[in-house]
């Protein structure tokens, strides 16, 4: 039996195994790229972006996509906006939100159809940061927006 010495990040361990024979390839040590976290950071969006289709599908009428108006109000297929009486809309979204530029279009677009729109950006924040971190000062800043924006209705 031979020993192979397997390294994962900071991980050492010793596998004993037989070489040679047909399993073999079961007891090589086999060179594995560790994950930095810049490629830690890469994967996570493809992540989220599988879970965002998921939830589409399992949100959305049987075979329509995001451009459906439930989920797209810009959309191809979305009826206008312009002569809808909305009631005053507060946006918050984080800097380092995966879809924070599809926010901040939605924002801006209502706003110029006229609509009456708060649109507040926290620089350096993911999607719930709010809900993450429930007792911070940003989360108490959010319930304060939240606060004056009732209060104005």
């Amino acid at each position: 039996m031979d020993e192979v010495l397997l390294e994962r990040g900071s991980q050492r361990r010793r596998r004993r195994g037989r070489r040679g024979g047909g399993d073999s390839f079961l007891h090589e040590a086999v060179p594995v790229p560790s994950l930095s976290p810049l490629s830690l950071s890469l994967l996570l969006p493809l992540r989220i972006w599988n879970e965002g289709r998921r939830f589409w599908r399992l949100s959305l009428p049987v075979g329509e996509t995001p451009d459906h108006p439930l989920a797209n109000p810009f959309g191809p297929t979305s009826p206008s906006l312009e002569p809808v009486k909305l009631d005053p809309i507060l946006v918050i979204a984080g800097g380092n939100e995966l879809l924070k530029d599809r926010v901040e279009d939605y924002a801006r677009r209502l706003k110029e159809l006229g609509k009456e729109i708060e649109y507040y950006e926290f620089e350096g924040k993911q999607h719930g940061f709010f809900t993450n971190e429930p007792y911070s000062d940003v989360s108490d800043e959010v319930l304060q927006l939240f606060k004056n924006f009732m209060s104005e209705l």
